[in-house]
């Protein structure tokens, strides 16, 4: 993520405005901070093997970049969703005042 949105980004500011635009997790928008983000998830024989949830969250004081990965697992909760909601929660409790 930060070598896309990064200060040292070779992607154009058209580019990366239209890649957050569609990246933005509009739930969190009316807090002081904006998160940005995407899902992903990987199965083998139609079992999950991994999920996981990739971006960054910006503020006026600066920008943290995460990634939340889940792992295989025997657990039928493990999704690229619960990955999204694990990474919002940490980034929620980071920012807290």
């Amino acid at each position: 993520m930060e070598r896309i949105f990064g200060k040292n980004s070779i992607y154009s500011e058209e580019t990366r405005k239209e890649l957050k635009k569609v990246m933005l997790v509009t739930e969190q928008n009316k807090m002081n901070y904006f998160i940005y983000g995407k899902t992903g998830m990987g199965k083998a024989q139609g079992t999950v093997v991994d999920a996981w949830f990739t971006g960054f969250a910006e503020k006026a004081q600066g920008t943290i970049y995460f990634c939340v990965y889940l792992g295989r697992t025997d657990n039928k909760n493990v999704s690229s969703t619960a990955a999204k909601e694990i990474a919002i929660q940490l980034i929620t409790d980071y920012y807290k005042d």
